[in-house]
């Protein structure tokens, strides 16, 4: 197991089905690394790979105005 998943659990005095959620993210993690210009459909049948259950991506995250190049309006 990832040290770092242990020292996040034993920290937070994690409950069984937290860790496994904490597990199953390192995990993920592990099969498709985040990056800005990842493939998603690539990532996504990665994980499906050994995570079936997952269907889709479900949220998309906005990048802040600063980092797609454009000041804030101030």
């Amino acid at each position: 197991m990832n040290r770092h998943v242990n020292a996040i659990a034993g920290r937070l005095s994690l409950r069984s089905p937290q860790r496994r959620s904490l597990e199953i993210l390192d995990r993920i993690t592990e099969i498709a690394p985040p990056r800005k210009d990842a493939d998603l459909q690539a990532a996504l049948d990665a994980i499906r790979s050994e995570f079936p259950s997952v269907t889709d991506f479900k949220l998309e995250f906005p990048l802040p105005r600063a980092a797609s190049g454009t000041a804030p309006a101030g």
